[in-house]
């Protein structure tokens, strides 16, 4: 989840002290994203002899029988609690195991004396209304045959139930809660911030029964949006079908307006207004725990939502606190890329997009190829311009890290100091720094490639105007300014006309800037309004590197190969009447499932993966294919595998073109209408 950095060893709370670990390239590649920690010692008792907690966290209402909660706000007490953490979330979930199959045990035990009663009671009436004739034949009375007949149905009933169980056991096959991953939870520790939660431990023995972290969401891909009507998003038929989503489309609407800024390469982008539940666990106590936390997000924050990335086991208990699954889409770095960095994994090397390893950032060359197909006739309609804005924000994202790597020294990063330099801001008439021209292509603000020049230029011609000429940063910004040149002539020959010029007439003037009435909203996260237009989105859409999100991977994971993430939200205040009629419609999933490649199928890249859920909520990831009608054709034979054919239009939920009957009539009409032509 983090940003790719130098592994660092960590201090981290029940490692054992026994000198340096040497650790070999497989170990430094699938280390935590941050810190390597050492190796993780048992807590000092047995988490099978933890009693589960009983009662509530919340003020007002029954407490804790025989337990304490206790708010932790330091991350040095979260990692002395890691080895407890883990063995909680290994206990947790065998404890379920355990009670889905005392349940199961149970309901059999329930059906069989129900059918054993049942049949004695029809063997009763059959020996009751049994006679013997003259002959010694049995004659039986009109009821006595009906009992018989019961008999029967009986035993077909027995039968059928038995081969339900068995298909029931297999269907749950490889589908049992699985805990929480060490790398996983070292990572969230490491580099969540803020970071604060809640620890529930026994008030005699001071044993951990449950824990609950909470951090603000943030993402760390240059690109990203919420959107719960997109196919890639990893929302399936099944899951509109058995699971709580968004289906008017109405909650990931309102997700995409928040605000959200920071550099995706260093501390990620912040969004300031929704929280994450990124840790959970708990033995008896994880509802408790979790409503508590939730209470106060709402009472004394100001988050106004709420995120978290569910497990397959977990998505019934979130829906049962009020959260809905929201589709998310990110831009990720190409195959090549990530390949690149995978080579150097361990070793201390900045990657730069378009700069091969260990090259000086000068020589950097353009990285994005807008497609051909964006060149038609000039037409000042935003369905024509808006995808070629698309390609032009994201050439100058990685045009952008390019040039920041020219600053060596990290002086043109953040805006100049004004008490420290309190003449500055009569001098100067547009102060930048390259922090500013972050925020303005993460906000889509750059109407030009000429525009993204001249404000480059400004935040060199600014440091070499104050400064004296034969001091470091005068001299500093001359050679940026230089090499910063000749790296924007590059990218000024590799993009077309028709990208370049974005909104305006033509790309010829490049001396206008940024407008200074474009620094708050830029700063404050708040998009232009040319990222929420259709053509703009859709043509995301079309980019290969944008894809499903996935909220955690290791390092040496494509993203290509994941499954995306389940992501699940609320909001914490009380919803309007608005917003509640709104979220009683369903467009979000009409519209997904009209673009869906196939049933259970998803894009990857330029790849595909299938996957087949049940009403029981076992999900079965069937693999990443080339095709989209393999993928279709796995999902098919795991449905028949699983017994759990469905007919195709039940699936379609009466959406435009759904269900084979409905196709038929509208090809019949069709003909009519052309038989009367």
């Amino acid at each position: 989840m983090g940003a790719d950095k130098d592994a660092q060893p960590a201090d981290g709370g029940g490692a054992a002290d026994e000198g340096a670990l040497e650790l070999t390239q497989r170990d430094l590649e699938l280390s935590s994203r941050r810190r390597l920690c050492g190796r993780v010692a048992d807590a000092p008792y047995d988490f099978e002899l933890v009693p589960a907690a009983r009662g509530s966290a919340r003020g007002g209402e029954a407490p804790l029988e025989g337990s304490v909660a206790v708010r932790v706000t330091e991350r040095s007490e979260w990692k002395a609690m890691l080895a407890e953490i883990l063995q909680l979330c290994n206990e947790a979930a065998w404890r379920r195991q355990r009670k889905e199959r005392d349940a199961e045990r149970a309901a059999k035990r329930a059906r069989e004396q129900i059918w054993r009663a049942a049949v004695e009671e029809q063997e009763a009436i059959v020996v009751a209304g049994t006679q013997k004739s003259d002959t010694g034949d049995d004659v039986y009375t009109q009821d006595a045959l009906d009992a018989k007949l019961r008999l029967k149905d009986l035993e077909d009933e027995k039968r059928q139930a038995d081969a339900e169980d068995s298909d029931r056991k297999r269907s749950a096959g490889g589908q049992e809660a699985k805990p929480l991953l060490l790398e996983f939870i070292l990572d969230r520790i490491d580099t969540d911030d803020p970071m604060f939660g809640y620890a529930v431990r026994t008030r005699a023995q001071g044993w951990l029964q449950g824990f609950v972290t909470v951090t603000t969401f943030t993402t760390w891909q240059p690109w990203f949006r919420w959107d719960s009507a997109c196919a890639l998003s990893g929302i399936t038929r099944d899951d509109w079908r058995h699971r709580k989503c968004d289906a008017s489309g109405v909650l990931a609407a309102e997700l995409e307006q928040t605000p959200r800024f920071g550099d995706p390469d260093e501390e990620g982008v912040i969004w300031r207004k929704v929280a994450e539940i990124s840790l959970l666990g708990g033995l008896g106590c994880g509802r408790a725990v979790l409503q508590a936390t939730l209470d106060e997000l709402a009472a004394e924050s100001e988050y106004e939502y709420v995120c978290l990335q569910a497990t397959d086991s977990s998505v019934p208990f979130y829906e049962s606190m009020g959260f809905r699954r929201c589709g998310g889409m990110a831009c990720y770095r190409p195959v090549a890329e990530i390949e690149a960095r995978k080579e150097t994994a361990g070793e201390d090397v900045v990657h730069i997009p378009g700069v091969a390893v260990r090259a000086h950032p000068s020589t950097a060359k353009p990285t994005i190829k807008p497609p051909a197909r964006l060149k038609v006739v000039r037409e000042s309609s935003g369905a024509i311009w808006a995808p070629r804005m698309y390609w032009l924000h994201k050439s100058l994202r990685d045009c952008l890290k390019q040039l920041r790597a020219l600053d060596e020294h990290g002086v043109f990063q953040s805006p100049v100091d004004t008490d420290e330099l309190w003449d500055y801001a009569k001098r100067i008439k547009r102060p930048l720094a390259f922090l500013d021209m972050l925020a303005f292509v993460q906000t889509g603000r750059y109407e030009s490639f000429g525009q993204f020049e001249a404000d480059f230029a400004t935040i060199c011609k600014n440091a070499m105007e104050y400064n004296p000429e034969d001091s470091v940063y005068h001299q500093s910004a001359a050679l940026m300014l230089e090499q910063g040149k000749a790296i924007l002539a590059r990218w000024q020959k590799a993009l077309p006309q028709f990208v370049r010029r974005g909104t305006r007439e033509d790309d010829s003037d490049n001396t206008t800037g940024t407008p200074p009435d474009q620094d708050e909203p830029a700063h404050s996260g708040v998009k232009a309004p040319i990222m929420d237009h259709p053509a703009y989105v859709a043509e995301a859409y079309r980019d290969p590197d944008v894809l499903g999100y996935c909220h955690w991977t290791f390092p040496d994971q494509l993203v290509e190969d994941q499954f995306p993430s389940i992501m699940m939200v609320m909001r914490l205040a009380k919803p309007s009447d608005e917003q509640l009629a709104a979220e009683s419609g369903v467009a979000s999933r009409d519209a997904c499932v009209a673009s869906a490649p196939g049933d259970g199928v998803v894009p990857r890249g330029r790849r595909f993966a299938a996957k087949h859920s049940t009403a029981e909520g076992h999900n079965y990831y069937l693999g990443i294919y080339e095709d989209a009608d393999d993928a279709a054709a796995a999902v098919r034979d795991s449905r028949v595998e699983h017994a759990d054919e469905l007919a195709e239009d039940d699936h379609m939920f009466g959406s435009a073109g759904g269900g084979k009957e409905q196709q038929q009539q509208q090809q019949d009409s069709d003909q009519q209408a052309r038989q009367q032509a």
